[in-house]
Order: structure tokens, then C-alpha cells, then sequence
């Protein structure tokens, strides 16, 4: 049996999924309309862990943004140990340690969703984490499943 032929893109080696295109190019070319848009950036195995490791000994007071993946919900999104993290829940797990109950959550104090700094976090129950967002303005209002009238009247 032959080899596939190999992807349209100069330099690229991969076989061809469709439209004489690897996977890659193939995804980029549905999502953006053109092959080459999007995913410039190259992350190597463990520097977004040792980016959050460096973290843990910052001495600034200002927020840290993640500069890595991120979700569609905002949060920032990394791999540990073979599982999907979120990098705040790991800095506030790290500096605080495990959460006190199960369902805690990683709330930020500045409100930005990518920040990583371990002065910013601290565990927090859902409730809070969502009054807290209502405080910094950074509430989605299109999620389902938690109404505005339940938060304010816990307020």
C-alpha cells in the first residue's frame, strides 16, 4: 500500500487529511479561511509549568496574566501530570493548599480571569466567587444554570 502524499504546505511533512491538507493546516483553514492564520505560538513540553513555578516566587504586586492556552470561558488552560488544569487553580492549590472543601473554587481578588499572581487567589465558595464577579463587573450574564436574583439575594 502507498504512503499518503504529504500536505500542501511548504515544509510541513504531515499526510493529508483533506483538501490536500494535514490536520493542522486542514482545522486552520475552516476555522480562519486560510492554512497558515493562527497557532504561530509554539509551547515546549514544561515551560507553561515552569512559567507557573516562577510564579509562585514573584515578589509583584500587579496581575499575571497567562500568556499560554485558554478556554473559550477566558480561564487559561494547561496540561499536568496528563490532565487538563486551570493555571490559577494550580498557583492557589500551590500557595494555599488543597482546597478546604471539594467544591471550592480559585476566586480572584483582581478579577482578571487570566492572572496568576498567588497574592491575587485565594479559595473561595462558588457563591462568593460569583458575588466577586459581580463586584468586578466580569459576571457572564449569557451562562445558564445561575440567575442574577440568587446571587443578589445571598449578597
Amino acid at each position: 500500500m502507498a504512503d499518503k502524499p504529504l500536505c500542501s504546505i511548504p515544509d510541513c511533512g504531515k499526510q493529508i487529511q483533506a483538501k490536500g491538507l494535514c490536520c493542522a493546516h486542514y482545522n486552520r483553514l475552516r476555522k480562519h479561511g486560510d492554512p497558515m492564520a493562527g497557532g504561530t505560538f509554539k509551547t515546549t513540553y514544561g515551560q507553561p509549568k515552569k512559567w507557573l513555578e516562577d510564579c509562585l516566587g514573584s515578589a509583584d504586586d500587579g496581575c499575571i496574566a497567562w500568556p499560554f492556552a485558554q478556554k473559550p470561558n477566558g480561564y487559561g488552560d494547561f496540561r499536568v501530570n496528563g490532565r487538563m488544569a486551570y493555571p490559577h487553580r494550580y498557583i492557589c492549590e500551590k500557595t494555599h493548599g488543597p482546597p478546604p472543601f471539594i467544591d471550592m473554587q480559585a476566586g480572584h481578588l483582581c478579577g482578571n480571569r487570566l492572572c496568576c499572581n498567588p497574592r491575587h487567589l485565594r479559595w473561595v465558595t462558588r457563591q462568593e466567587n460569583e458575588a466577586d464577579k459581580l463586584a468586578h463587573g466580569t459576571w457572564d450574564a449569557s451562562r445558564v444554570g445561575l440567575e442574577m436574583r440568587h446571587v443578589r439575594r445571598d449578597l
